[in-house]
């Protein structure tokens, strides 16, 4: 059929990349509306200095998927939006804000050293936005020498402790919900 001198054809990849976009937006808004409820404290997930994260990575996880938001971390055990994924997570949910990591970032481990290489601001007082990189398999922030990312929600007033989201790898746990971490035991060296 022509009209007005262009040609309409089969629109159904257009309506399929819609109903993707559309599927991503609401999945968005799901994890949005989860932080902010856990934030409120409607649900009550409390760390204690020495349980900061929990040991449920599982590597020898053989299932990873991608994302269709050009997230370049694989999801474990999978397929979208099952997780899990720490740097995965840390990834996405700066994305969610407006912002997309380099692709070529590897494990968190190496986050630190990419984010000074890409001239992104660091420090050692967490701020809501932030990533908390744990890259010391130290058995509390990280469990495996591939170390450990989360996205900070909370800082206190004080900036004494701050609450985060992440996922483990190979975990399918949509989100982990981490109260009251400590800024002073978060930087001691290990």
């Amino acid at each position: 059929m022509r009209t007005s001198g262009l040609v309409i054809r089969n629109l159904k990849p257009l309506f399929s990349y819609l109903n993707q976009r559309h599927f991503i937006h609401i999945f968005a808004l799901i994890c949005l509306i989860s932080i902010i409820w856990v934030e409120l404290g409607m649900v009550h997930v409390r760390a204690s200095s020495f349980d900061h994260t929990t040991s449920t990575v599982n590597s020898n996880c053989t299932q990873a998927h991608s994302s269709p938001d050009g997230n370049p971390f694989p999801l474990c055990p999978g397929p979208f939006p099952i997780g899990g994924n720490c740097v995965w997570w840390a990834w996405e949910q700066w994305h969610l804000l407006g912002y997309d990591l380099p692709p070529n970032w590897g494990n968190a481990a190496d986050w630190i050293v990419d984010a000074e290489r890409f001239g992104l601001p660091m420090g050692t007082t967490p701020r809501p936005g932030s990533i908390a990189a744990f890259p010391l398999a130290d058995g509390v922030w990280a469990f495996g020498p591939e170390g450990h990312v989360a996205f900070v929600t909370w800082v206190s007033p004080d900036s004494t402790t701050f609450n985060v989201t992440y996922q483990n790898y190979g975990d399918a746990t949509p989100m982990y919900i981490g109260r009251g971490y400590n800024v002073s035991v978060i930087n001691l060296a290990r």
